[in-house]
């Protein structure tokens, strides 16, 4: 039964999927990625996104597809594999040593998993974790680096130690704030006194991560590089409020991360306040820790650790202009698993097996409840999904729309690179001299631009390419919003 209706939910979230309009801020920079296109270009473009290159890494599988449906499908495959088959690692160590039979040690572990991913979904700040982003393939990154720090633990082999440093850079590679997370094995390994073993690990870390840097410098331009990355995020404004998510009527100014540290107290406060339970959680896995074995006291340590190494820059990332719940992803997904972990833990030590068993059925019944609500109301059918409108519209010979919002749908029909208006839609708010986005970037024969339903980009864009008038979407592009572009009245 649980299973059964784990696959349905799983199954409408991937419906969902197709159409969510941020779906293709993950999904496009690994389609461009597979052509072989720049994705970092400032000047001459097109202009691709300003995340890392390991979310385009982590769904370059969707490069094979031809057609926007395929493409979406294999980056949500991706997501539940990146974090149901880590996190089956992770909690199945908590049913070693008891005597399981085969069918309990493979089930036991893959629904203590599917119940971490469904509590994931039920906290705001986490529940995007099956969108098409960068915040799944960070995550996924962080905890396939911890199940390879588990075997370095167990096998002492330096190969292991070295693909935890490579899955981690390449989670700072995905998104910046999981930067901290690097060096939550070289604390492991000081707090443990393996003095040795911690700087092996800090010195291979760093080298791995200068080989995996260099080459994504040298192939993309370090410039444009450094700008999208590192550049841009630094220069954005910080909001100074007093409540937690609600920015609006906030004070903005831009100033240096020093100068910032008292804002991030004030939103540490704010953090404490709503959070408490996952600080107190983490002080108790932590504690815990003391009284286990070495692998689970691996666990019982280092879940923890990266929650509270990230809730730094996840802070950091909340103040920042323009940021919304899913900042705190990381460390907020890391303290959700280490209460479910403690949880489990106490379940199988404190009743028999059999009892132990039932228990987790019946807490992961009681937890679908709320998924089984929220999955059925989403839609059955991918049949009107934005991306699959534009494909179709395009494929039918009509060329008058650029479908700028992830422009998905024009890389598959024609093989054209075009500018995602998110670029520059983003740098417009703060630098918008530090980009080229003009006519030139628009398809041939385009006189509209499609925006997803929010309009999102269509007032910013105005200072790059003039005038957009709002007209009626045609039923067949009932999904997108449709923009008169005005300038090109006298061009085409």
């Amino acid at each position: 039964m649980v299973i059964s209706i784990s696959g349905y939910c799983l199954w409408k979230f991937e419906i969902n999927t197709h159409f969510e309009e941020w779906t293709g801020r993950g999904l496009y920079p690994s389609l461009a990625f597979a052509s072989g296109v720049d994705l970092y270009e400032t000047q001459n473009g097109p202009l691709i996104t300003m995340y890392g290159f390991g979310m385009a890494l982590f769904y370059s599988l969707s490069g094979f597809a031809s057609h926007p449906t395929t493409a979406i499908t294999v980056a949500y495959i991706m997501n539940l594999l990146g974090l149901i088959v880590p996190v089956y690692f992770i909690t199945g160590r908590l049913y070693q040593d008891r005597g399981n039979s085969t069918l309990e040690s493979v089930s036991l572990p893959l629904i203590s998993a599917t119940l971490v991913l469904f509590c994931l979904q039920l906290e705001k700040t986490t529940s995007g974790v099956l969108k098409i982003h960068a915040d799944t393939p960070a995550l996924s990154f962080i905890l396939i680096g911890l199940c390879f720090f588990q075997h370095y633990e167990s096998s002492k082999a330096n190969k292991f130690l070295f693909l935890t440093s490579l899955s981690l850079s390449l989670a700072v590679w995905s998104k910046l704030p999981t930067l901290p997370a690097l060096f939550f094995p070289f604390i492991y390994l000081f707090l443990n006194r393996r003095l040795k073993e911690s700087l092996k690990s800090v010195m291979l870390t760093s080298l791995t991560f200068i080989s995996l840097s260099t080459p994504i410098f040298l192939v993309y331009g370090f410039d444009d590089v450094y700008y999208y990355i590192i550049q841009f995020p630094s220069g954005s404004m910080w909001s100074y409020r007093n409540d937690l998510f609600d920015g609006s009527n906030a004070l903005l100014q831009r100033h240096s991360y020093l100068e910032g540290i008292p804002l991030l107290f004030r939103f540490f406060v704010m953090y404490l306040a709503e959070y408490w339970y996952f600080i107190f959680s983490n002080f108790v896995l932590f504690l815990l820790s003391f009284k286990l074995d070495t692998q689970l006291r691996l666990l019982f340590r280092c879940v923890p650790l990266i929650a509270v190494l990230t809730l730094p820059t996840c802070l950091a990332h909340l103040a920042r202009f323009g940021a919304v719940e899913n900042a705190l992803i990381f460390t907020n997904a890391f303290s959700v698993l280490g209460i479910l972990l403690l949880t489990l833990y106490l379940i199988q030590y404190s009743v028999s097996k059999k009892l132990s068993t039932i228990v987790i059925f019946s807490i992961s019944s009681l937890i679908m409840l709320p998924i089984f609500r929220i999955a059925k109301g989403l839609p059955s059918s991918t049949e009107s999904a934005p991306q699959q409108q534009s494909y179709d519209y395009l494929k039918s010979g009509n060329n008058d729309v650029y479908f700028g919002w992830y422009p998905i749908s024009h890389l598959l029909h024609s093989g054209e690179n075009l500018t995602s208006i998110e670029v520059p839609t983003w740098v417009g708010m703060n630098q918008p001299d530090k980009i080229k986005f003009d006519l030139s970037h628009i398809p041939k024969g385009a006189k509209f631009l499609a925006t997803s339903p929010t309009g999102y980009g269509s007032t910013m864009l105005e200072q790059y390419i003039g005038d957009l008038v709002e007209v009626p979407s045609p039923i067949e592009l009932s999904n997108w919003r449709l923009f008169e572009i005005k300038a090109l009245n006298s061009v085409n």
